[in-house]
């Protein structure tokens, strides 16, 4: 395999590797914004 082709090959994993993770965080900002909307709702709306 030529240094080129390696060189694409790690480039591409990485890049799979990186969009994995940015799923896996955005799935998490989700799930932050769901709380913290609840929260809100919770302890500030309804306190009124």
């Amino acid at each position: 395999m030529s240094m080129e082709r390696h060189c694409k090959n790690a480039l591409e994993e990485e890049n799979q590797r990186l969009r994995e993770e940015n799923d896996r965080l955005m799935d998490i900002v989700v799930q932050m914004k769901c709380t913290l909307n609840r929260l809100v709702k919770e302890y500030i709306t309804e306190s009124k």
